[in-house]
């Protein structure tokens, strides 16, 4: 059984607070969005995973997310599964950050790494008092979009504070070859690759790369690289580029194959999705 309580939901802002009494991990599949995410874990038997990191959670664990890692709980046990999260552009921090000095937990550090956070990081408002704040038993929509932008300002300064105070030796190293290979492929994300030319740059065979990337983040390598492909392009066509633009930026180089994986990734063609976006 499921209970979601005071969800507020825009395509720039999301915030909900949800509970699965017994949590089917066929619900938690690995998956990316082109926003950052603050997730709060109140309780329950969840690991976390972002990109080939693993994170045993605790109660006070805070993850997060920037756009486009790879991330998905995973459920080791069936106990009530609690936690909060919130999800926002960067257009959120237009008139507070224009600087955008409140992301650096997020954007300074490698993929995939040093995502977590605990209880004893912070040393002045409670995060999850921040995270109650953010709901609110009220119908209107104005009053709980204030409700968690006046909560979030204040939970990313603290972030801000904690991912300061950690410093450079609490960051983990990342120079693993999965590591490299994953730091690679973002990189040349949207350029002309194939598992070919990764497999030659690293000097390993595909079907090695293929056992590596599988190994890490539960899918192919060439799977991981769509899905980073396809999520990008549609947070280009939901913020006005053309469905054919999207495609090329992007990195694919047929329509065809790119529709109809848009189709089957997000049930809409990218033409519809385009025109949808732009009746809001």
């Amino acid at each position: 059984m499921n209970k979601y309580r005071n969800v507020y939901e825009t395509p720039e802002l999301f915030f909900h607070h949800a509970i699965d009494e017994q949590p089917d991990q066929a619900k938690f599949q690995m998956h990316i969005h082109i926003h950052y995410e603050i997730y709060y874990f109140v309780s329950g038997d969840v690991h976390y995973l972002v990109e080939n990191s693993e994170y045993p959670l605790k109660p006070g664990s805070i993850l997060l997310m920037r756009p486009m890692e790879y991330h998905m709980a995973k459920i080791i046990s069936d106990g009530r599964y609690d936690r909060y999260d919130v999800i926002f552009s960067e257009g959120m921090l237009d008139f507070i950050d224009p600087g955008r000095r409140l992301l650096a937990p997020f954007l300074s550090r490698p993929l995939g790494k040093d995502n977590i956070y605990t209880p004893g990081d912070f040393s002045g408002t409670d995060p999850l008092e921040l995270f109650k704040a953010m709901e609110v038993d009220d119908r209107s929509p104005e009053i709980k979009r204030m409700a968690v932008l006046a909560n979030l300002y204040p939970l990313l300064w603290e972030l801000r504070k904690a991912f300061a105070g950690k410093g450079e030796s609490g960051r983990q190293d990342a120079g693993s070859l999965t590591d490299k290979i994953l730091r690679y492929m973002n990189r040349h994300l949207f350029d002309d690759i194939s598992i070919e030319s990764i497999s030659e740059h690293f000097y390993v065979s595909p079907s090695y790369l293929h056992r590596l990337i599988k190994d890490a983040v539960g899918t192919s390598a060439w799977k991981y690289i769509t899905l980073k492909r396809l999520s990008a392009a549609r947070g280009e066509i939901q913020s006005g580029v053309a469905a054919t633009e999207a495609c090329r930026k992007c990195g694919f180089k047929d329509y065809s194959a790119f529709y109809r994986a848009y189709k089957k990734r997000y049930g809409i063609s990218p033409a519809k999705d385009e025109i949808s976006n732009l009746n809001r």
